[in-house]
């Protein structure tokens, strides 16, 4: 008990071995092990002290067993992989993603997009969906090659067709594979994808005073 330090509580994952991650915005990651009643703070799992000092505001595991953390005030999109701390999907030298996690064919990777995430979502495809500032990212695990391919949606537009820059905060998936993304102040937006035609299509919902129909504000 006395060492449940952190009071800004971000959010929580339990993962398949039944440990409960802890992200916190004052204190960085914690961790309680479920099975034995034991707690642990960042500095007793984390070498890299450059971790524990981000916000952590996103907790997520993907179908292969993997945690992703996704962090605020730059701290980018990190990646616990059996049981260590070895991928980091940002660069702090380089603000750039380290080229041997992304496919060769893919565009580079602009570091604002992962700046501030708010929200992470693993689909029913395996894709690692991350809400941040004004964007919104696909990671794709490429089995071929174990590196990722990104995808990243910052053209996103409002019922007033003007790009939202407003942050994400909450992403989910309907059994139809569209994307629903939760804006700060911009609503609702919904993504549907063409498989075939390798697009897709947005619709926003907000409030409006003249639509009695229409999301609440």
């Amino acid at each position: 008990r006395d060492r449940i330090i952190p009071k800004q509580i971000q959010d929580l994952l339990v993962d398949h071995t039944n440990i409960l991650w802890i992200g916190t915005q004052d204190k960085g990651l914690y961790k309680l092990d479920l099975e034995n009643h034991t707690f642990y703070n960042s500095t007793d799992f984390i070498s890299n002290p450059r971790l524990s000092r981000f916000p952590v505001t996103a907790i997520s595991e993907d179908k292969r067993g993997n945690i992703w953390f996704g962090l605020q005030q730059g701290g980018g999109l990190v990646v616990l992989k059996d049981k260590e701390f070895k991928q980091s999907f940002i660069d702090g030298i380089n603000k750039s993603w380290k080229p041997a996690l992304i496919n060769k064919k893919s565009k580079k990777f602009k570091n604002s997009s992962f700046f501030e995430i708010k929200r992470l979502l693993n689909d029913s495809k395996d894709n690692m969906w991350v809400g941040a500032k004004g964007k919104v990212s696909k990671v794709e695990y490429l089995k071929s090659t174990s590196s990722y391919n990104i995808t990243t949606y910052d053209s996103i537009k409002d019922v007033n067709d003007n790009k939202i820059l407003n942050t994400v905060f909450a992403l989910e998936e309907d059994s139809y594979e569209n994307i629903w993304v939760g804006y700060w102040i911009d609503g609702l937006v919904k993504m549907s994808f063409d498989k075939k035609k390798k697009t897709y299509t947005t619709k926003n919902y907000q409030f409006s005073k003249d639509d009695p129909k229409s999301l609440s504000n």
